[in-house]
């Protein structure tokens, strides 16, 4: 069963990804983009505003019970004895997908996104898993002001204290990766990488078992990269194309966020839009601040053109 005994060590795979490749992800989703210089940090399409878009238009409002999206699908998930899934459940899942920095809620856009796959048996990539904590520990600790601002190094007890929160369950050996070299204690950008793009995750099916341990499933719906709500027809493709054509007159109005949201609540969410890949995880409720979950696996599935 997923989450019982210890994970294996986060190990070096025979085959390291190319530096421009996409933390977590494989197949075809984001085509590796050449690496920027030695040093530079990694950009995401939140890290750098389209000047034609100047406003993040996949901001969800946050509902006004002074609870952020951790506390709300903690709460709600702890309050169901038996978890299925409902329309409540979907719009909490996806608000939690969605929260960042507004109001000075957490960041939660690429936990899923770039989380890479590892579980019982199978140890994360070692280069996807530096990669991806590195991102987790800089989103997750913003400075006085509410702002992310990334270092180009960070420490063993950094890196540590953020898997700790996110996989509690994974042993990991400290050692350099493609993007980072480690020596004595420090980890220090040796190379960019690209982690542009955007995903929605619908909740597909989710249950719980008699030890706490959750295992939930989604479909997930990837945006191409420097596609963006607002842009002529014309100029869009996939699933962007397809929210355009749902939306019909209301799109000079539409929020894309919202649109999404509404059409993940129908019935016939597939039919509308077509789903990228299938991803499982399993997890334990955490009672961490920022991060509402302890991920004990993580399994994706690409689903053909």
């Amino acid at each position: 069963t997923a989450g019982q005994g210890e994970l294996q060590e986060a190990e070096q795979g025979a085959a390291a990804p190319g530096i421009g490749d996409n933390a977590g992800n494989t197949g075809d989703q984001e085509e590796p983009q050449e690496a920027v210089k030695d040093g530079d940090m990694p950009e995401t399409a939140d890290d750098r505003q389209n000047p034609a878009d100047p406003e993040d238009s996949n901001e969800t409002e946050q509902v006004s019970d002074g609870l952020n999206a951790v506390d709300r699908i903690r709460n709600a998930l702890k309050d169901i004895d038996s978890p299925a899934v409902t329309d409540e459940l979907v719009r909490l899942f996806f608000e939690y997908c969605e929260e960042d920095l507004v109001r000075g809620h957490p960041y939660h856009r690429d936990e899923l996104r770039l989380m890479p796959e590892f579980g019982p048996g199978k140890a994360p990539d070692w280069h996807s898993l530096v990669r991806y904590i590195y991102l987790m520990t800089f989103r997750s600790e913003p400075d006085e002001e509410g702002k992310i601002r990334f270092s180009d190094s960070f420490s063993r007890e950094t890196f540590d204290r953020t898997a700790a929160r996110l996989f509690p369950e994974l042993r990991i050996k400290h050692r350099s990766s493609v993007n980072f070299d480690y020596e004595n204690g420090v980890y220090k950008a040796s190379a960019g990488w690209d982690a542009h793009g955007r995903a929605y995750f619908r909740l597909k099916s989710i249950s719980r078992d008699d030890k706490g341990i959750y295992t939930a499933s989604f479909d997930v719906f990837h945006f191409s990269e420097g596609e963006y709500f607002g842009q002529p027809y014309d100029e869009v493709t996939g699933n962007l194309k397809a929210v355009y054509d749902y939306v019909g007159d209301r799109n000079s109005d539409a929020d894309e966020g919202e649109v999404m949201l509404e059409i993940f609540l129908r019935d016939d969410y597939g039919e509308i839009l077509r789903a990228d890949e299938h991803l499982e995880i399993t997890f334990r409720i955490s009672s961490d601040p920022a991060f509402a979950f302890e991920y004990l696996s993580c399994t994706r599935e690409y689903l053909g053109q």
